[in-house]
C-alpha cells in the first residue's frame, strides 16, 4: 500500500506547481558536483530550511539510492522504525522504497529495528527529504528509517548494521539524516546549542554528540537519527565534515514561539 503524505499542505504546498515553482527556487544548479557519503540535512516548512537543504541537493551526483534516517516527533510505533516495501506518495509523484536494501538493513540491525509503517504516519521529518530526491531523481529508489530516543549502543548498532547492508547490496548509496538543531528555544540559548552540537557532529563524534545533548539539555528532534548516520558514515569511509550553512536560528510563527537552528553539514 502507497505512504500518503502526513505534510503536504502544512509543512509546504499541496499542489504540484507552487511545490515545484518553491523547489527550483532553492535549488542552485551553478554549484559544484561531488558524490557524498553522508549529508545532515533539516526537515521544515520556511525558507531558511529550504536554502540550505537546496544547497545540499544541488551538489549531489551518481547515487542510486538513498537512505533517509529521520527524526521520530511522535509516540507512535517502535522507537528504530523502517518501511520495507511499497511507495509513498508526494504532490510531484511518487518514489519506490528499495525493498533489497531495507531488507538487508533489517537483516543486518536485528534486534534494534524493526519494521513498523505504524511509526511513520504521522511522521514528516523522512517525507520532507523526497521532495528533493523526487526533483532530482524521478526513478530514484529509497528507504525510511525513523528513530526515536536511544542509547550510543543501539545507535551504534544501528549503524554499523545500515554500513554493512550498504555493502553487501552494493548500490551507490546516500545517507541523510533529517533533523534540526535546538528547538523552540530563546535565541541565545539556541545559538549555544547549536554550536556544542554541530562541533560533535563535525569533528564525527556520534557517541559525544548523544553525550553532549543529555548533558546540555539540548533540544535536538532528530539526535539519534544524526548519531547513526555518523557511525554508519564513519564506517562507509568517511573522514571529513563540511558545514554547508547555518543561518543562526529562525523564527518560528506558529504556536508557543521560540526558535529552530537549521543546519546543512556534508561528510566525505
Amino acid at each position: 500500500m502507497d505512504r500518503i503524505p502526513a505534510g503536504a499542505g502544512i509543512f509546504y504546498p499541496e499542489e504540484p506547481r507552487a511545490l515545484s515553482e518553491l523547489i527550483e527556487g532553492w535549488m542552485n544548479p551553478r554549484l559544484k558536483k561531488e558524490p557524498l557519503i553522508a549529508a545532515l540535512i533539516p526537515h521544515g516548512g520556511d525558507s531558511v530550511c529550504g536554502r540550505i537543504a537546496g544547497q545540499i541537493y544541488s551538489r549531489l551526483q551518481g547515487f542510486e539510492a538513498v537512505v533517509i534516517l529521520g527524526a521520530k516527533h511522535t509516540q507512535r510505533g517502535a522507537p528504530f522504525a523502517v518501511v520495507s516495501c511499497g511507495a509513498w506518495e508526494t504532490p510531484l509523484g511518487k518514489l519506490k522504497v528499495h525493498e533489497p536494501l531495507a531488507r538487508a538493513i533489517l537483516e543486518e540491525a536485528d534486534p534494534i529495528l524493526v519494521e513498523d509503517p505504524s511509526a511513520h504516519e504521522d511522521e514528516h521529518s523522512v517525507e520532507w527529504q523526497l521532495l528533493f530526491v523526487r526533483r532530482l531523481k524521478k526513478r530514484c529508489q529509497f528507504v525510511p528509517v525513523v528513530l526515536g530516543e536511544g542509547g550510543f549502543p543501539d545507535v551504534e548498532r544501528l549503524g554499523l548494521g545500515l554500513s554493512r547492508a550498504v555493502r553487501r547490496i552494493g548500490a551507490k548509496t546516500l545517507l541523510v539524516a533529517s533533523s534540526n538543531l535546538s528547538r523552540y528555544e530563546p535565541p541565545g540559548k539556541a545559538a549555544r546549542d547549536d554550536r556544542w552540537a554541530l562541533d560533535r557532529i563535525e569533528a564525527l563524534d556520534p557517541e559525544g554528540l548523544l553525550e553532549e545533548v543529555q548533558a546540555r539539555s539540548v533540544s535536538m528532534c532528530g539526535v539519534a537519527a544524526v548519531a547513526g548516520t555518523l557511525v554508519a558514515a564513519r564506517a562507509l569511509g568517511a573522514r571529513r565534515a563540511s558545514r554547508v550553512g547555518y543561518e543562526g536560528v529562525s523564527p518560528i510563527q506558529e504556536g508557543g514561539g521560540g526558535v529552530v537552528g537549521y543546519a546543512g553539514v556534508v561528510f566525505q
